[in-house]
C-alpha cells in the first residue's frame, strides 16, 4: 500500500492505493541435438539452453544470471529421447533473486540416426570362388566321364 500526501506547495489529498507485483515470467528451452551413431552418448552439458522472452517481456533482467544446475538427457542408440532443463536459480551477483521470476521449461530432443554402411564385394574373391567351382564341376563331369 502506498499513501500520497501533499507537500510543500501543494496539498494534495491523502488516498492509498495496493500494487501487486507479479513474478517475471521467463522460459528456460533444452537445447536439441542430433548426431550420426557412433556408440557415443549424445548429451548436452549445462549450458545446452537458451531462455525466451514471454508475455512481452524480454528474458532476465539485466545483472540477473541463470544457473542450470543440469541438462537431463542421453541418448546412445539409433532414435530420439527428450533432453529437459534442471534445477534453475536465478542470482543478482551473490543474492537469490529467483521467487521474482515465473520459471517455464521446455524439453528439446536428442536425436541418434543411422551410420550409413556401405558394403562393397570384393570381386577378386568372387571371380576366384566362380573359377574353382567351374574347376569342380568340370572334375565332377570328367570323373563321371571316367567312371562311366
Amino acid at each position: 500500500t502506498v499513501t500520497v500526501i501533499g507537500q510543500g506547495d501543494y496539498a494534495g489529498s491523502n488516498g492509498s492505493a495496493t500494487f501487486k507485483i507479479t513474478a517475471r515470467p521467463v522460459t528456460f528451452t533444452a537445447n536439441s541435438g542430433e548426431k550420426v551413431y557412433d556408440g557415443n552418448a549424445l548429451t548436452l552439458g549445462n549450458t545446452a539452453f537458451k531462455y525466451d522472452e514471454e508475455n512481452g517481456n524480454s528474458g532476465l533482467l539485466s545483472g540477473h544470471t541463470a544457473i542450470v544446475t543440469a541438462i537431463n538427457g542421453s541418448q546412445t542408440n539409433v532414435g530420439t529421447s527428450k533432453s529437459s532443463v534442471g534445477t534453475v536459480t536465478i542470482k543478482e551477483g551473490t543474492t537469490d533473486v529467483t521467487d521474482n521470476y515465473e520459471i517455464s521449461k521446455v524439453t528439446g530432443n536428442l536425436t541418434i540416426t543411422a551410420r550409413p554402411v556401405t558394403i562393397k564385394a570384393n570381386t577378386q574373391k568372387i571371380h576366384s570362388l566362380i573359377s574353382v567351382l567351374l574347376i569342380l564341376l568340370f572334375l565332377i563331369s570328367s570323373y563321371k566321364v571316367f567312371t562311366s
